[in-house]
Formats: structure tokens, sequence, C-alpha cells
């Protein structure tokens, strides 16, 4: 937008409107301020971007005051204002906002040349962007407002935001695609047919942590002979595993479960962060989750453990507590959830016993 220097420069003179914002630039030591606001450079920015980005898109010109005077940005500090730029639109706008730089000279009111930088932010077509700190704005005129709660909805749905991801329709796909057996497998099963619970991947973990020899147990002495204590409580690592598919983000491509297995620890780590407005001590008080994908875990609820006898997935949100009262029983210590960057993390800590 504005690619012409000649039509960014009447459109300046015109000053801020539905698709321009102005910002006059300022540096404190290696902080960027914008106008005559402290500390609160960051958090307008994010505002300006979601705002354009959930409107119809628009251009932000650094280095141009509010009155329109162009006094430019400081080339010692270039490297700077565009690095502030990006983590802004990467880290403070949810989902992130991808802007496009170019830096330009423009004349002052004497006609010498000023550096400014263009920012360019597209129309989201498939997103709705929000601030860090939660908010939802639109661009109408000059300013940002809140984007009302029934137009928000709308906004959603036309952006197919509401469709949950495993019923979005797959771009180039096939019925040709669709595993035949796998269907009729999961029919059978569906409609109270025999299945064998092994084909399952839970079961193959499942019994990689039982039979594995990295994954230590003590064995006592009895009267009735050698008994194996457990490092892990079956149905804990159960309840991990099924969590951790039916929560996964499958929208993050290229990214996996990962499973690690230390000598007195186990880690579970998914792709994505805790939905909706979750928060890890949310969980441990026994708040019921929205889960991402509720097609997949309907899915869960149709197979049966060969550990319980029952569902894959049954209360809902109480398998977790479950999770949580069984490994404090077994090993003392409270499993951990952490937030990774995009994904969370779940320790479970195996069990210590006293050898006499």
């Amino acid at each position: 937008m504005y690619e012409e220097v000649e039509t960014l420069l009447l459109e300046i003179a015109a000053g801020e409107d539905t698709y321009l914002e102005l910002e006059e630039v300022r540096f404190k030591g290696n902080q960027v301020q914008l106008g005559n606001e402290e500390g609160k450079a960051a958090a307008k920015l994010a505002g300006v971007f979601c705002s354009l980005a959930n409107a119809e898109g628009g251009v932000v010109v650094f280095g141009v005051r509010d009155d329109r005077s162009i006094m430019g940005v400081d080339p010692a500090r270039q490297n700077l204002l565009e690095q502030f730029t990006v983590n802004v639109a990467l880290s403070n706008c949810k989902p992130l906002i991808e802007p496009i730089l170019n830096w330009i000279q423009l004349p002052d009111e004497t006609g010498n040349p000023r550096l400014c930088l263009k920012v360019d932010i597209r129309k989201s077509r498939y997103y709705v962007h929000q601030t860090i700190d939660g908010r939802f704005l639109k661009r109408i005129g000059s300013h940002r407002h809140p984007i009302p709660a029934e137009q928000l909805g709308r906004m959603l749905s036309a952006r197919n935001l509401v469709m949950p991801f495993e019923e979005q329709p797959a771009l180039g796909a096939s019925i040709e695609m669709i595993d035949r057996d796998r269907v009729e497998s999961y029919y059978r099963r569906r409609f109270k047919h025999t299945l064998e619970a092994e084909q399952l991947m839970f079961h193959q973990v499942l019994h990689y942590f039982q039979t594995s020899p990295l994954i230590a147990v003590v064995s006592s002495k009895e009267s009735t002979g050698r008994r194996d204590l457990p490092a892990y409580v079956d149905t804990a690592l159960q309840e991990a595993l099924v969590n951790a598919v039916v929560h996964r983000d499958y929208q993050l491509t290229g990214s996996q479960i990962i499973i690690r297995h230390f000598p007195h620890r186990l880690e579970i780590q998914n792709p994505g962060g805790l939905h909706n407005t979750l928060t890890e001590e949310n969980l441990y008080a026994g708040c019921q989750p929205i889960r991402r994908n509720q097609q997949l875990a309907g899915f869960m609820r149709d197979y049966e453990s060969p550990i319980t006898g029952t569902s894959f997935m049954e209360a809902r949100g109480e398998g977790f507590l479950n999770l949580v009262r069984d490994s404090i029983t077994l090993s003392g210590k409270r499993p951990e959830i952490k937030r990774i960057g995009e994904a969370v993390k779940l320790t479970i800590f195996a069990a210590t016993y006293h050898q006499d």
C-alpha cells in the first residue's frame, strides 16, 4: 500500500485514517519510545498492528509526528527500531503478525531527506488477532476500538476459527486417501464388534514403559517370591499419553509429541499451549479443560483400554486429577506442568524405594 513515495507523502499530509498510522520515534538508551509515552511502546504498537490486521490492513510510518511533520529516525538506531518492530509483531500479537518492513527516505519541511520506516500490515484472512494482554481491536478511522463480543463471534465464524481444526476441510484431499481398513476397524469397534486393542499406539507405548530395561524398577523378596515394584502408575501414564494426543495443536506443522525418559522421571512434551484461558494451576485445582479436538476425544471414548478395561478417555476433567493423586501416592512428588514456548511439558517422577 502507498508504494510510491509521492502517494505516501500525500497520505501523510492528509493525516491518519483507517489505513494510516503515524508514529514519532524516540530512544531512551536501548528502549524505543513512541511519541511522549514512556514504557508503553510495545503494548501500543501491538494494538496498532492487531487493529489494522483485523480491519482492512494498512501502513505504519515511523519517523512522522502526529502533526504530520517528518522527523525521521536516527540512522544509528535503525537496527534497534527494526528489531523492536519485528519482536512486537511476533511476540506481542496472537497469532503472530508478519509485517513488511521498508526503509525509505522522506523529505522534511526543508526538503532534506529523513530516514523513515514504512511497515505494511496485511488484512488477516484466516485469524482474528489479539494483543498479548488479550485485547481484540479493530481500526475505525484513526482510532483503535475493542471488538464487541457479538461482532467478534461473527468475525471468528467468517474466518472459520469457530470450526475445530479436525473438522476443517483438508485442501487437496480426496476420497482415495482414506485408509479403508482403518475406517472399517473403527466402525466395528464403534458398534461393539471385535477389535484388537493392541493395534493402538497407546498400548504399544505403555507396554514399552512396563517392559523397557531403561526404566528402573526395584525388586523385593517376599515369602511368595520376588516382586517388582513399579516406577510409575500405569493409569497415570495412560492419562498423560491420551491427553497429549487429544490436546495437541495439530496446526503446528512439523511438531511432534516428544517423550523423554530419565533415570528418575518421564517427560511428555505436547505441541500447543494450554487451550483457551486455562492455566497450570487451574488444572491442579480441578478446572475442566476445553479440548482442542472434540472429535478425537470422542474417538478415544470408543476404545477400550487394556489397562483399565474401560475407555481410554472417561469422565471429563477427572483424569488429570487422578494422574496427580496416583503419582503423588507412588513417588511423593506432584507431577509438574510447564509451558515451553508453544508447547506444554508434563513431568512425572518415578517412585523411590528404600531397601532394607
